[in-house]
């Protein structure tokens, strides 16, 4: 609610990383999927992924505005009170996710690049069966 505008705000880095907004995690991720789709001539994947951010960015949109800022007609239910300790529990968490989120976003080229190396090493069937068969079985 209005009440709680840090966690409204730790609760939107999140959300806008999910929808792919720079400079946030997401970002990276779904830019190098609609640039590797464009440059294999594949622009139909590269138009899906866009259109996933924009309908991603709605739809947490949303979900913000119910949770933080509209205010709730409906009767509200009762809920189990938490402790003081609960509700520091869970802002530290939602910080330290909101934290991680920012600093890959603003430096993405170690995951990146592990990323990609990984992506090679599943592409080439040979590290596979040499890790599996210590070199002793050769490819036709």
């Amino acid at each position: 609610h209005r009440s709680a505008p840090l966690l409204a705000l730790l609760f939107c880095i999140p959300a806008l990383s999910l929808a792919g907004l720079p400079p946030l995690s997401g970002f990276w991720a779904k830019f190098l999927v609609i640039i590797r789709s464009l440059d294999a001539g594949f622009w139909y994947l590269a138009l899906t992924a866009l259109l996933v951010v924009v309908l991603t960015f709605f739809s947490m949109l949303k979900i913000w505005n119910e949770a933080f800022w509209k205010d709730s007609t409906a009767p509200k239910p009762k809920i189990a009170q938490v402790s003081r300790r609960e509700s520091i529990v869970q802002y530290v968490a939602i910080a330290i996710l909101s934290a991680i989120t920012l600093c890959i976003g603003l430096n993405p080229e170690p995951f990146v690049s592990f990323s990609i190396e990984a992506a090679n090493q599943l592409a080439d069937q040979n590290h596979y069966i040499n890790a599996v068969f210590g070199g002793a079985y050769a490819s036709n």
